[in-house]
């Protein structure tokens, strides 16, 4: 299409596609029109199957710094997934850091939260269908309550009941990585998960979920096992990205977790904030050339090597 030409109907045009910079329009609505066809045109990176890397991201145009290649919403989010002993923790509605032994508490299932009015503590995809699970439990702490409401398992708990979310989005989120093959009975990881998340989830909420599905004779959660528990927290670790701004966030991206890493990465990352539910935008850093990986830096950059190697 020549330059500043509509897309759609050819005439004078002088706005710019947002992500591709390739075609122009004439007007919004042209825009919105053309989407379905141009929306395919428009990626500027497609997923590969890489002989001993797996899948990948390569790009499907050639790009320059700058230019966008994908911005994201994240299929799940939640509190960073860290043991927390003592300090700070973050509120399961909002993810910003509180202090649990002088904060308020959820009226569903009591867990500290930063404001009994926190917005994320209704909604569906944060606070709100795992406060039913959380809620199962009746006994109450007053006490030690880094131990007692553990937030570094509240994750895996919002990762499972991704199932309540329709079955296609549960099967796409199972096919991420989880490198189960070095993480089986019988590992140390396996073993530290066992008793830090497996257990303490299926001790405190899934037993008695079980129960109530028995006395309702209905399904609500219908894969709850340990080793599905064991993928999830695999899934993680392998897949999710860390947002620290307001809070200390953890989120699953469907195709940004998929960039692989690099030292000298070619493109660079931001997150937006909790009300637009952390979309993510990657851009280039570097020219990438048609069929070239998308790489990223799973560290900081100003680790050694040894931490680097450490994190990888």
């Amino acid at each position: 299409m020549p330059e500043n030409l509509c897309g759609k109907c050819g005439k004078p045009a002088e706005t710019k596609c947002s992500a591709c910079k390739i075609v122009y329009y004439c007007c919004k609505e042209h825009q919105v029109e053309d989407w379905k066809t141009h929306k395919n045109e428009c990626k500027a990176c497609e997923v590969i199957q890489a002989d001993g890397i797996g899948k990948c991201l390569v790009a499907k145009r050639d790009l320059q710094p700058g230019d966008i290649i994908m911005c994201e919403t994240p299929t799940v989010f939640g509190p960073r997934p860290h043991i927390v002993e003592e300090g700070p923790v973050p509120c399961p509605g909002c993810c910003r850091l509180i202090k649990a032994e002088k904060s308020p508490r959820c009226e569903g299932c009591d867990w500290p939260v930063c404001h009994p009015d926190c917005i994320g503590l209704k909604d569906p995809s944060k606070h709100g269908h795992e406060c039913f699970i959380l809620r199962l439990r009746t006994h109450r702490a007053l006490d030690g309550l880094h131990e007692y409401y553990r937030q570094d398992a509240l994750f895996a708990l919002r990762c499972l009941l991704l199932q309540r979310r329709g079955i296609k989005k549960w099967m796409q989120f199972l096919q991420l990585e989880s490198h189960m093959e070095k993480r089986g009975k019988g590992t140390e990881v396996h073993k530290e998960y066992d008793e830090r998340v497996v257990d303490y989830l299926e001790d405190n909420f899934l037993k008695p979920l079980k129960e109530l599905e028995k006395e309702s004779k209905q399904s609500i959660l219908p894969d709850m096992s340990r080793e599905t528990i064991h993928h999830i927290c695999g899934i993680i670790d392998v897949n999710s990205l860390e947002i620290n701004q307001s809070g200390e966030v953890s989120a699953l991206y469907p195709t940004a977790c998929l960039m692989e890493h690099n030292c000298i990465p070619n493109t660079v990352h931001t997150f937006e904030d909790e009300l637009t539910n952390y979309r993510i935008t990657v851009r280039a850093t570097l020219p990438i050339k048609k069929g070239a990986r998308i790489t990223t830096m799973y560290t900081h950059s100003l680790c050694g090597g040894l931490k680097r190697d450490e994190n990888i």
